[in-house]
């Protein structure tokens, strides 16, 4: 059972969610499925977005089962970190702040299960100075609309190319019109590369991917 699979965009860090309420668009790639992340034990990755000589950077860490636990852009304070049941559900998403002595819980989603271990309702949280001011209760978790993110497929499910709007990134970096996503495969599965492409086909971002594998060791029989 897959509790999250593909990140499609990052699209945070003003209220939690990707595409949910207001949002700072930072950057859009998709991250390996948790079944490919696991199997080649990867613990983390960096995506850099490279504009020019320019790249900014999106770093995840994932747990043993390929689930992403930390989600945090390297240009500003703001990420997001994940928790789960042993058996993979998600538990709770929280969106904080990195500042001084102390990082800040601004918002935070809950996940409440019922007969089967099924999704009974999703609890949304706003905070302010270390106080809930608003809490929302749904018996279902918002979705992301896909329909604006046509993708195109390999013969194997591999995403290879999708479509997206305008991309706004941080410093005021904003690109109009259509623009495409290609994709480019380790034989191990994983994501190499990516580049993305205007809609007169002029490359605008490189998305080069950088992971970091979970050293195993084996039990000392001595």
């Amino acid at each position: 059972m897959k509790y999250i699979s593909i990140i499609l965009t990052l699209t945070f860090f003003l209220t939690g969610e990707p595409g949910f309420g207001q949002e700072l668009h930072f950057g859009y790639h998709l991250v390996n499925e948790d079944s490919t992340l696991s199997r080649n034990n990867i613990k983390s990755l960096t995506v850099k977005n490279c504009i020019g000589s320019s790249c900014m950077e999106v770093n995840y860490e994932f747990n043993s089962l390929g689930l992403i636990t930390k989600l945090a852009p390297a240009i500003i304070n703001p990420y997001s970190t994940w928790e789960y049941y042993p058996d993979g559900r998600i538990k709770a998403k929280y969106s904080k702040n990195h500042c001084c002595d102390s990082d800040t819980i601004f918002s935070s989603t809950h996940y409440e299960y019922g007969f089967n271990d099924n999704l009974k309702y999703v609890i949304y949280r706003s905070y302010k100075n270390g106080m809930v001011i608003k809490e929302d209760t749904l018996d279902k978790e918002k979705e992301v609309d896909l329909k604006n993110y046509p993708t195109i497929r390999n013969e194997i499910g591999q995403v290879i190319e999708q479509t997206l709007t305008d991309l706004y990134y941080p410093c005021g970096i904003v690109f109009k019109g259509t623009h495409r996503i290609r994709y480019h495969y380790l034989d191990n599965g994983l994501i190499d590369y990516g580049k993305i492409y205007n809609d007169q086909g002029e490359l605008i971002v490189d998305l080069k991917y950088e992971y970091e594998k979970e050293i195993k060791t084996l039990p000392n029989k001595g």
